[in-house]
C-alpha cells in the first residue's frame, strides 16, 4: 500500500513539475559517462542504480567489439 502511494505521488509530482521526486537521479551523467536510473524496488535500500544494463543490453557486446 505504502509503495502504491509513493509511485502514485511521484506520477502525480510528474504530471506538475515535469520532474517525478526531488530525489529523482539525472539519467545520464556526463562527467562519469554514466546511466543512473533510479530504482523502484520497494524491498531494497539503494535508491538510484549505476549503469543497470551494463552486464545485460551493454555488457554482452563488449567482446564483440574489443
Amino acid at each position: 500500500m505504502k509503495f502504491s502511494l509513493e509511485i502514485m505521488q511521484m506520477w502525480t509530482q510528474f504530471a506538475k513539475t515535469g520532474v517525478p521526486s526531488s530525489d529523482w537521479p539525472t539519467i545520464i551523467d556526463n562527467a562519469n559517462n554514466t546511466i543512473r536510473i533510479k530504482n523502484l524496488n520497494p524491498n531494497t535500500t539503494t535508491p538510484v542504480m549505476y549503469n543497470p544494463f551494463d552486464t545485460t543490453c551493454d555488457g554482452i557486446w563488449d567482446h564483440y567489439y574489443e
